[in-house]
């Protein structure tokens, strides 16, 4: 026995498709077990500073501003802020800072011109520390 179905007039059509849709199954993801520590352990705080300031400034014109304006030069990263550079001083040599001006010279090097308070000499942290 045979139905009778009536047949639309409209037949559906596909369009043709031009791009390419491959969706990646989803598989299992695995605790990482590494042979090594992805970290390494950290260089020494006195590195750490070294790396901020480079040396100190050695001409004439540093020692007379030592000896009269009771500041010591040195020469910086140039990527090193003011923040930094007081931060390294003070734990390197353990000196009283006032302020700290920056300036790059023409070669791109940086200078800083670090004022000490008063009841720290620039003179004997100088001697101190062997830059004299």
């Amino acid at each position: 026995m045979r139905l009778n179905i009536k047949q639309s007039k409209f037949t559906k059509t596909t369009k043709p498709r031009y791009d390419i849709k491959f969706h990646k199954p989803k598989t299992k993801k695995l605790i990482r077990k590494p042979k090594y520590p992805k970290n390494f352990p950290k260089e020494s705080i006195r590195n750490k500073y070294l790396k901020v300031i480079k040396c100190p400034d050695i001409s004439e014109s540093s020692f007379k501003k030592i000896i009269s304006k009771n500041t010591l030069v040195f020469r910086v990263n140039p990527k090193a802020n003011k923040i930094e550079i007081k931060h390294a001083l003070k734990k390197l040599y353990k000196a009283k800072i006032l302020k700290i001006n920056t300036l790059i010279t023409l070669k791109g090097n940086k200078k800083a011109f670090i004022k000490l308070s008063q009841d720290c000499d620039a003179l004997d942290v100088a001697n101190k520390n062997g830059f004299l």
